[in-house]
């Protein structure tokens, strides 16, 4: 309450009566001496602490202390609102806005930054056929939705690629495998597989082949023929 904002001595005032009710009692009967004793001593209270508050906010605006002024003088122009108190609000105000613009403003150029070197990267694994770290640093470049320019068509691009890539890949598995070259077309298979973990046609080329390779494993010192599947 204002009453304890102000700290008026008990002595004077007592801080269970409120002060406004002691401004009422003033105005309503002047010959009142003692309420217009406290009232008085409320007027005077009130302007010193309006006063000192207004100061101490000055005096952090003064020093770049945005948090402590804004404290302050808002809670000088809650006591006591004037012309004062409403001039340094409004200043500490636009300060703070314009804090806030050049943060907003600095966090968009890092962000368009930031956008501009995940481009970079892509454009740069995309060329080298690095496609699965190609595809990372574009989820990433999805983080920024529709900051990130053509990102859509990045992303048809490399779906393309990949598609190429594992048929590429299924072919080169299979021509191993026909030569009877089990663990190479095991290792292209698998490769592949981190392109697209969930390519049903990967992974039955991948099951067929560790068949082969765990049957040749049990074989391996027997005198027995092993039949390979068809392709």
């Amino acid at each position: 309450s204002v009453a304890l904002i102000l700290k008026v001595s008990s002595s004077v005032l007592p801080l269970e009566i409120n002060p406004t009710i002691i401004n009422e009692i003033a105005k309503i009967d002047p010959e009142n001496q003692d309420a217009q004793l406290d009232a008085l001593n409320i007027a005077r209270q009130t302007e010193n602490t309006t006063s000192t508050l207004l100061k101490l906010g000055k005096m952090a605006l003064k020093n770049q202390d945005n948090e402590q002024a804004l404290k302050y003088l808002t809670l000088a122009h809650h006591i006591s609102p004037n012309k004062e108190s409403t001039s340094a609000l409004k200043k500490i105000d636009d300060r703070l806005n314009n804090i806030a613009k050049k943060k907003q403003r600095s966090n968009a150029k890092k962000q368009k930054n930031r956008i501009q070197v995940l481009l970079a990267q892509h454009k740069n694994l995309f060329e080298k056929k690095r496609f699965a770290e190609a595809k990372k640093t574009l989820l990433d470049l999805q983080s920024y939705g529709e900051k990130t320019p053509h990102i859509r068509q990045l992303e048809i691009e490399l779906e393309q690629a990949i598609d190429m890539e594992i048929q590429f890949s299924i072919e080169l598995g299979q021509r191993h495998y026909s030569q009877g070259q089990f663990k190479e077309a095991y290792q292209t298979w698998r490769e592949s597989l981190n392109l697209s973990p969930n390519d049903a046609v990967l992974l039955a080329h991948i099951e067929r082949v560790q068949r082969v390779l765990e049957s040749l494993r049990r074989l391996n010192n027997s005198g027995q023929t092993l039949e390979f599947p068809a392709e």
